[in-house]
């Protein structure tokens, strides 16, 4: 939990059950601080929590990556 807090200045993830009659399944999104509110980078959805917030830790660093490129 901790590594999510400390990049709150500059992205945030938020993973939430979706609510299906089978298959339950999680959703995560990649939000990040714009100028005046958040913008959602990315979007996915997984079996498991762990499994959203992994993806999502890792496309932080892929998004961090592009913008160190340009």
């Amino acid at each position: 939990m901790r590594e999510l807090f400390e990049l709150k200045d500059k992205y945030w993830i938020s993973c939430s059950p979706l609510a299906r009659a089978k298959n339950e399944r999680w959703v995560v999104s990649v939000y990040k601080k714009g100028k005046l509110s958040w913008v959602t980078e990315e979007c996915n959805s997984f079996c498991t929590p762990e499994q959203a917030y992994e993806w999502g830790f890792n496309k932080i660093k892929q998004i961090n990556a592009k913008y160190k490129n340009k």
